[in-house]
């Protein structure tokens, strides 16, 4: 089923805007849930993104379908990770299928401002992957502890006083 997305101007596929309000509210519990499961010198990242990224856009992606189906969108229930590992590892992989369905919602849509949205939020999403994969491995290299002691080099040299 298709809604439109403006007078004259297109449509958007109903089913892939309710899965991307769907993700972006998965992406906020999950990330609630990573923030308070991840070292100190992580839980900052996590909190900018949900904070004030993914509430704004869950505010607009639900207020787009609202105005075009009339209706509010459903939030099914969200399983949030138990450890930081795995669910650093899960994120990436919801944000690239998020980022693919931004890019097609994009594509799909001929509203100039749905567009923006669109591509504003498939960006947004590659740089949280990239910056997920940062803090995956950062965690291993570090283990979690992303000041640096004093040792740079893969032979971990001391740095000169």
């Amino acid at each position: 089923m298709f809604y439109r997305t403006s007078e004259h101007n297109g449509y958007l596929p109903a089913g892939e805007l309710q899965k991307a309000i769907q993700g972006e509210y998965e992406a906020i519990r999950k990330g609630r849930r990573l923030q308070e499961l991840a070292p100190p010198d992580h839980r900052i990242y996590f909190s900018r993104v949900v904070e004030e990224e993914r509430q704004g856009r869950l505010a607009e992606l639900t207020r787009i379908y609202y105005e075009h189906t009339g209706c509010y969108p459903v939030f099914s229930k969200v399983e949030t990770p138990r450890a930081y590992v795995t669910g650093l590892k899960t994120t990436v992989d919801d944000a690239l299928e998020a980022a693919w369905n931004y890019s097609d919602l994009m594509l799909t849509a001929t509203d100039p401002k749905v567009q923006k949205l669109m591509l504003r939020a498939m960006n947004s999403e590659m740089r949280w992957v990239s910056r997920l994969q940062f803090l995956y491995s950062n965690y291993f290299h570090e283990n979690g502890d992303m000041k640096h002691k004093g040792t740079i080099g893969i032979a971990d040299k001391q740095l000169p006083s």
